[in-house]
C-alpha cells in the first residue's frame, strides 16, 4: 500500500511539473504578444494578451508579475491623458486575472485592490443617478460592490481539495491492485475527479 502511495503521489507531481512548465512558456509567449501589440499602438490587443499572460499564474516563475505591472502601467498612463476607455479595460483586466488565479492564496489581491480604487473612480463619471447623487457618492457605491463581489468562495477551494486528496487515495488503491477494494478505488476516482473540477471552476 505503501508503495502504491508513492507512485500516486510521483504521478501527481509529475502532471503538476509538466502543468507549471507549459503555463510559464504560455505566460511568457502572451507577454511578448502584448509588448509587440503595445509597439505598433494596438491597446486592445496589448491588453488581451497581458490578461492570458497574467492568469498563466506559477508561484515564484512565470510572467504574471511583469504581466500586471504592463497592465498598470497602461491604465495610469491612460488615465492621466485623458483616455478613460483604455483605462477601464486595463483595470478591468488586472482585476479579473487577479480574481481568475486566486486559489487557496490570493498572491495578486494587492492588485485587484488598487484596480477596484481606480474603477470605482472611474465609474463614478457616469452619471448614474441609481448610484448616487455626487461622484464621491457613486464611487463608494461602486467600490461596495466591487469589493462584494470579489469575496473569496473558500467553500469551493475545500471541496477541490477533498476532490484532490480523493484522487490521489483513489489511483493509490487501484494501483495497489487490491480486487475487494477496485469500486471503491473506481467511486473515488471519479468523485474526486468531479469535486476537484467543480471546485477548481467555481472558485
Amino acid at each position: 500500500m505503501r508503495q502504491a502511495l508513492v507512485v500516486a503521489a510521483i504521478a501527481v507531481v509529475v502532471v503538476l511539473a509538466a502543468a507549471a512548465t507549459r503555463a510559464v512558456w504560455a505566460g511568457g509567449r502572451a507577454l511578448d504578444a502584448g509588448d509587440a501589440a503595445l509597439a505598433r499602438g494596438d491597446h486592445a490587443e496589448a491588453i488581451a494578451s497581458w490578461r492570458r499572460a497574467a492568469r498563466w499564474y506559477v508561484p515564484v516563475a512565470g510572467a504574471s508579475g511583469d504581466a500586471f505591472e504592463r497592465l498598470a502601467r497602461l491604465a495610469t498612463e491612460a488615465e492621466a491623458r485623458g483616455d478613460t476607455m483604455t483605462a477601464r479595460e486595463a483595470w478591468q483586466a488586472v482585476r479579473s486575472a487577479a480574481l481568475a488565479i486566486r486559489g487557496a492564496t490570493a498572491p495578486f489581491d494587492d492588485r485587484r485592490r488598487v484596480a477596484d480604487g481606480h474603477l470605482a473612480r472611474l465609474y463614478a463619471a457616469d452619471a448614474n443617478t441609481g448610484a448616487g447623487a455626487t461622484v464621491e457618492e457613486r464611487a463608494a457605491w461602486h467600490a461596495r460592490v466591487l469589493a462584494g463581489a470579489a469575496r473569496p468562495t473558500r467553500g469551493w477551494l475545500v471541496l477541490a481539495l477533498a476532490g484532490l486528496i480523493a484522487l490521489v487515495a483513489g489511483g493509490g488503491l487501484l494501483v495497489a491492485g487490491d480486487r475487494e477494494r477496485r469500486r471503491f478505488a473506481e467511486a473515488a476516482l471519479a468523485l474526486g475527479a468531479a469535486a476537484w473540477l467543480a471546485g477548481l471552476v467555481m472558485a
